[in-house]
């Protein structure tokens, strides 16, 4: 029985004593190469020069920064110490923990955890209990702002109340350990560049008044926005340019 094979350029049939010798490479057609796509009108817009700085420096947070920190003060005979993040207790080197304002000890791993926890009960809670405080924190504020000069009494006062607030909200937002803040923006460069802006949007969040903070408008995200995301987007033919807010959460726009 004769094996009959197709040539690609040629009608007539190839028989078997045509074929190359066993062992020798086959000659294929080249494949040629296929253009890329062209970019989708519907791609969201890149957020503006001043926020792309900021993601810029996010990129380089990783594992590569984290495990040569300055072990935290305790005897020599310490060479490895126990991170204090909830459900952890793993041991580590002392140079590779993270010491919090409180004195606790967490990991690389906890670091992120808690930030990403943080954004996820900041997102439920923000609307209806934390965006109210946080109003009455700036109020509490501009009026210690707008007090006379020689009404120090009432100003401490004024203050005092607003601080109080403060870390009313940081605490119910997930952002304090023993009372105290958590100041994980000193850690950023050890996280994951997602968990490290995951916390930076939430530090900003914490320190602009709430006219000044939008929620992302996808379902999947619902992160919260800082107006310093926004940018104008221009317009086409009749239509006129609008407001864009680009989420460094999702990387969406809204």
């Amino acid at each position: 029985m004769q094996l009959v094979i197709m040539h690609p350029n040629k009608q007539e049939p190839k028989t078997n004593s045509e074929l190359p010798p066993a062992g020798l490479p086959v000659q294929l057609p080249p494949i040629l190469p296929v253009s890329p796509p062209p970019p989708s009108a519907d791609q969201p817009l890149p957020p503006p020069p001043t926020r792309d700085v900021v993601l810029q420096a996010f990129r380089e947070c990783g594992a590569g920064n984290c495990g040569s920190h300055s072990p935290p003060a305790g005897p020599p005979s310490a060479l490895v110490r126990r991170c204090s993040g909830r459900g952890c207790n793993k041991v580590h080197p002392p140079g590779a923990l993270h010491r919090l304002p409180c004195g606790h000890d967490l990991c690389r791993a906890c670091l992120g955890r808690i930030a990403l926890e943080a954004r996820a009960l900041m997102t439920r809670t923000w609307q209806d209990a934390l965006r109210p405080v946080r109003d009455e924190i700036c109020a509490l504020r501009r009026q210690s702002d707008e007090a006379r000069p020689g009404d120090n009494p009432s100003r401490r006062k004024l203050r005092a109340r607003a601080d109080v607030l403060d870390r009313s909200v940081l605490r119910a937002a997930g952002m304090t350990c023993c009372g105290e803040p958590l100041r994980l923006e000193r850690w950023a460069g050890c996280m994951e560049p997602a968990e490290a802006r995951v916390w930076h949007v939430l530090t900003e969040v914490m320190l602009r008044p709430t006219s000044e903070v939008y929620v992302c408008s996808w379902i999947s995200c619902r992160a919260l926005v800082p107006t310093v995301s926004r940018l104008v987007a221009g317009g086409r033919g009749s239509l006129a340019p609008v407001r864009v807010y680009h989420c460094i959460a999702c990387g969406r726009n809204e």
